[in-house]
């Protein structure tokens, strides 16, 4: 969970984080991956029952990223009860005795839809999980469950090879060095920059005006407003809005 050390840190620390220590094999992995899953999905995806998918298109990939699906840190059907209620996530991907990444998989024909994303991001927090993912195997979106309470970010086939940094973040070496919790920290710590920004935009316009003269109130507008357009780029793509639908445009206030 986010702590006022850990926001420090990230804030003296602009590096990307998520570009550091990706082995050199996983661009070859994923890129033959890639090629099987478009293949399965074109000749099988309308018929794929949810357990194939899972054995299909979820399994390999964990492998990939390190979560063997045959070893313990690997629980399938992992049960949680909260509230009164009973739910099993498909996969609990496990560091020890906790779940560190909770996986909801739908079978590949599905739309992947927001319904059900309230109630799983309380398991997810009850748990304590870093994320939780929703997959249909094509497309993956990532939630946290804490802070931000929303998607962070989400990639598909079509463009999973040029987001293997976030990828990896979902890598069981991620979870055991902390590097996704430090993106995490990084994120969450820039967003409160732009927020405390937006907040108090109003008086620092006044307060500048004030100190120079050589500035007029719509010259000191038009910069703040530009730092702040600014945080989806100082982010990267970990975007402070989630992403619209693969397939359609992005809005205007998303650029």
């Amino acid at each position: 969970m986010r702590n006022r050390k850990n926001i420090l840190i990230c804030l003296s620390d602009q590096r990307k984080v998520t570009t550091m220590n990706i082995p050199e094999i996983l661009r070859s992995q994923v890129r033959e991956y890639v090629t099987k899953s478009r293949q399965m999905i074109r000749d099988h995806g309308d018929t794929m029952s949810e357990r194939e998918t899972e054995t299909r298109l979820i399994e390999p990939m964990l492998d990939i990223l390190q979560w063997d699906p045959t070893s313990i840190d690997v629980r399938k059907g992992y049960p949680i009860k909260t509230e009164g209620r009973n739910y099993k996530a498909d996969y609990a991907l496990m560091i020890g005795s906790k779940p560190r990444i909770l996986v909801e998989v739908k079978k590949v024909a599905s739309d992947l839809r927001d319904e059900n994303v309230i109630q799983l991001m309380k398991y997810a927090f009850y748990e304590k999980a870093d994320v939780f993912i929703l997959t249909n195997g094509d497309e993956w979106r990532v939630y946290e469950p804490y802070h931000r309470q929303d998607m962070v970010f989400r990639f598909n086939l079509e463009n999973m090879e040029s987001n293997l940094d976030y990828l990896w973040l979902l890598s069981k070496h991620s979870m055991e060095t902390g590097l996704l919790d430090l993106e995490l920290d990084r994120r969450y710590a820039i967003e409160k920059v732009y927020e405390y920004i937006d907040k108090h935009r109003e008086d620092w316009i006044g307060d500048i005006e004030r100190m120079s003269k050589k500035f007029t109130q719509d010259g000191i507008a038009r910069i703040l407003d530009m730092v702040i357009t600014d945080r989806d780029s100082i982010l990267g793509r970990l975007s402070a809005k989630p992403m619209p639908p693969i397939g359609q445009p992005i809005p205007s206030d998303l650029h």
